[in-house]
């Protein structure tokens, strides 16, 4: 064997038992719906395993008050877990004749990042495309996905979103066009800062449920009838400029004060649970992909 040929041998030698290596430490572990591949240890697998199916009822109950139906196929759950990783995710699934499956999540960040924004933003995703069997409009879906996380990384998006009117004011985008944006902008933070704020103002306005009657109520007839009718706005104009973007200035307060409320606020229905949504996923059939960025 010449000199070169005995080098690369070394070499492939080394690569494989590197893959080796790695594959000996991705941990995978499965439970009821979901199957978490790639966890450093297999207690870590669990950990994330076990809290993505808490998730998954704990978010069906908050947005819709009533459990997800089970699967027939578990959602594979690639994880990279890392301090010096951004937390960040993507999920992916595909819209049939009225139905949606074949969920695919990717997640990434420190452990504890990942257990509590992560997941709880991914698999709000995941209950909203249950319920809607389409997609909702990006703003909106990111906006209550984001809602689902920790609260310190929604006060960075909060932190973010004042930064960007007071410095850089036109990177934010006016409500009437954020709401028409089917896709995510190339300039993508102001987007989700804003949406998650606008997200925030509405559901301290209304609560969980009625955020989803919202959307309910828009996706059939249009967004100012879905504010004027759930939330007593007359229209995008006002809810911005009148409303919302007060209230940013008073510092996104929790107990909204009455003057940064519409008088005409419809009282907040029952809290019973969401019948599923109708009349949107008829000919609406393709693979979504969602996105939670750092």
């Amino acid at each position: 064997m010449s000199k070169d040929a005995h080098s690369l041998l070394h070499r492939f030698i080394f690569c494989v038992s590197i893959l080796f290596a790695a594959a000996a430490n991705a941990a995978q572990y499965e439970t009821k719906h979901f199957i978490v591949d790639n966890a450093p240890t297999l207690e870590s697998a669990r950990r994330i395993a076990e809290t993505a199916e808490h998730c998954r009822y704990a978010m069906a109950m908050l947005w819709l008050g009533k459990e997800l139906p089970d699967w027939t196929e578990k959602c594979p759950i690639r994880v990279k877990v890392g301090k010096e990783l951004g937390a960040g995710g993507a999920t992916t699934f595909v819209f049939h004749d009225g139905s949606v499956s074949d969920w695919e999540m990717e997640i990434q960040g420190s452990e504890e990042r990942i257990l509590d924004s992560v997941l709880p933003h991914e698999i709000t995703h995941i209950v909203l495309a249950s319920h809607f069997c389409r997609p909702l409009p990006r703003w909106l879906d990111e906006g209550i996905a984001t809602s689902a996380e920790h609260e310190s990384e929604k006060e960075r998006y909060r932190k973010m979103l004042r930064v960007f009117i007071r410095k850089d004011v036109q990177r934010c985008l006016p409500c009437r066009r954020m709401v028409s944006m089917k896709e995510y902008p190339e300039d993508v933070m102001p987007f989700y800062s804003q949406g998650f704020s606008v997200a925030e103002y509405l559901i301290l306005l209304g609560g969980q449920r009625e955020i989803i009657k919202f959307a309910d109520t828009a996706m059939k007839d249009g967004w100012d009838l879905a504010l004027l009718r759930h939330y007593g706005f007359a229209n995008l104009g006002e809810l911005q400029e009148d409303y919302w973007v007060k209230w940013v200035a008073a510092g996104s307060p929790v107990q909204i004060p009455a003057e940064l409320r519409p008088s005409s606020l419809p009282s907040v229905a029952s809290s019973a649970a969401i019948s599923p949504a109708d009349n949107y996923s008829n000919g609406y059939n393709g693979v979504y992909r969602n996105l939670r960025v750092e």
